[in-house]
């Protein structure tokens, strides 16, 4: 829903490309040299690949919920870390990283939106435009620098579960 970059990958056909077929898209003659491309944000909110693009579903990658042939068409369209020659080379290791620190923040904290406007700190409104009316939604922008508005979360540690992460703290400032 949200992808870490908006960006659009941009591609060319070579001008040195002397295929018989002219690069045709959407009925348009796109001339050697000029760059398409779409933007990953509104490829990852195109309801042909992803039903309800704007809800958060993770279910909807589950076998039991979702058709095979559905799944595969979302799993070929996902790439948030760009495809092809350009895509990122650190992928597989970032994947991993967010995978064990979602896991251990999810087992060991329950969390929820913060009360009152921290909680909308992010949010889009229909003051932001078009397209940025949506109030559940956290409202992305493309930037060339580090940037956030929000969204404001309370964590609190589960019961018993917290003293896992104090201890670990702890140990990793007795090595430094």
């Amino acid at each position: 829903m949200s992808p870490p970059v908006l960006g659009t990958p941009w591609r060319e056909l070579s001008p040195s490309d002397k295929s018989v077929e002219p690069l045709i898209i959407d009925g348009q003659v796109i001339p050697p040299g000029i760059q398409i491309g779409v933007n990953i944000y509104a490829h990852h909110h195109n309801e042909e690949y992803f039903p309800e693009p704007f809800s958060y579903k993770p279910e909807r990658r589950l076998e039991s919920s979702t058709p095979i042939d559905q799944r595969k068409r979302m799993q070929e369209e996902f790439v948030p870390f760009s495809i092809g020659t350009r895509n990122c080379p650190g992928r597989t290791l970032a994947y991993h990283e967010a995978s064990i620190v979602l896991a251990k923040i999810l087992w060991y904290f329950d969390f929820e939106v913060a009360p009152g406007e921290l909680g909308k700190l992010g949010a889009g409104n229909s003051t932001l435009g078009n397209g940025r009316e949506r109030e559940d939604e956290y409202q992305l922008y493309d930037v060339l620098t580090s940037t956030h508005d929000g969204p404001n979360l309370i964590f609190v540690p589960r019961e018993y579960f917290h003293e896992g992460v104090i201890g670990n703290i702890e140990g990793i400032r007795q090595i430094h």
